[in-house]
């Protein structure tokens, strides 16, 4: 046994509410749990599962009023459960699908909210993540467009199997369903598992006319101006970062979509962008 962790094993599970300032305890405990949140020994994940799931724990490292009243990312917590997340051990991926079940990450909050982001960074995805997130991804749900967000940053195949559901799904409405592919979709354009699963989309024709030309508009004819205001530009991938596999794949997909004629207004930004990822290979081949 490491004697660090054994040290933070028992003082993460034992401590208390001492006679210290309250910044003081949630300093010392947020150290000890960012401690065991990045290690690679179960024990420590276990200790730290105790701290997660239950409200002394929580109170710790995040008063109550503030995890009412501050913006999620601010909180001690959202570091714990993205160190958590980014952690590759097979017991830091257990305690994140234990979280999906434990209160208060199932009910509406900071918690929750949290760990919806969280769960996007986990690989690989547990099973549990995409229950927590298809609970979470109703028409009516408030976290419906942070799980759809969070869908497209894991950008794994169930991750985006789930998300064609829902694009394919009448319960949502055409604006929505734009909404989540410019602010979701497109900043993830450049990843290959993205690509090849729109790619399989538009073949299988999964989608209404309608959506699969807002799907083209997204990832052919990029407006900011026109679709995001001032204080909420998203920006798209520049193809000239992009590997030569994603550019072809870009390139299959924009030929399927010209193929299928139903781009409509959409149709030339779609030949326009083939056409700049064409030379762009070009110059890169003749380098």
């Amino acid at each position: 046994m490491r004697p660090r962790a054994a040290v933070l094993r028992f003082a993460i599970a034992v401590t208390t509410l001492a006679a210290c300032g309250a910044t003081m305890c949630a300093d010392s405990t947020f150290a000890q749990a960012m401690m065991l949140a990045e290690s690679g020994d179960s024990r420590d994940h276990q200790s730290l599962a105790r701290v997660l799931t239950s409200a002394d724990g929580l109170n710790q490292l995040d008063s109550a009023q503030a995890r009412t009243n501050q913006a999620p990312h601010t909180l001690r917590l959202h570091d714990i459960l993205t160190a958590l997340a980014r952690n590759r051990a097979p017991s830091a991926n257990a305690l994140l699908a234990q979280l999906t079940a434990a209160t208060p990450f199932t009910e509406p909050g900071a918690e929750e909210t949290l760990l919806i982001g969280a769960l996007a960074l986990s690989d690989p995805l547990p099973q549990e993540a995409l229950a927590y997130w298809r609970d979470r991804s109703g028409p009516n749900t408030m976290q419906l467009f942070l799980v759809i967000d969070a869908l497209c940053e894991n950008s794994s195949g169930p991750a985006l199997s789930l998300l064609a559901e829902r694009l394919a799904s009448p319960a949502y409405q055409l604006q929505t369903k734009t909404t989540w592919l410019r602010t979701s979709l497109l900043p993830r354009r450049d990843r290959l598992t993205v690509l090849a699963h729109t790619e399989q989309w538009i073949r299988a024709e999964r989608f209404t006319p309608e959506v699969e030309r807002e799907l083209a508009k997204a990832l052919f004819d990029y407006q900011p101006d026109l679709w995001y205001p001032p204080d909420g530009l998203v920006e798209a991938p520049l193809l000239e970062r992009s590997s030569m596999d994603a550019l072809l794949a870009l390139i299959a997909i924009g030929t399927q979509l010209l193929e299928r004629g139903n781009l409509g207004d959409a149709e030339q930004a779609v030949l326009d962008t083939l056409n700049r990822a064409d030379s762009i290979i070009e110059r890169r081949n003749a380098a």
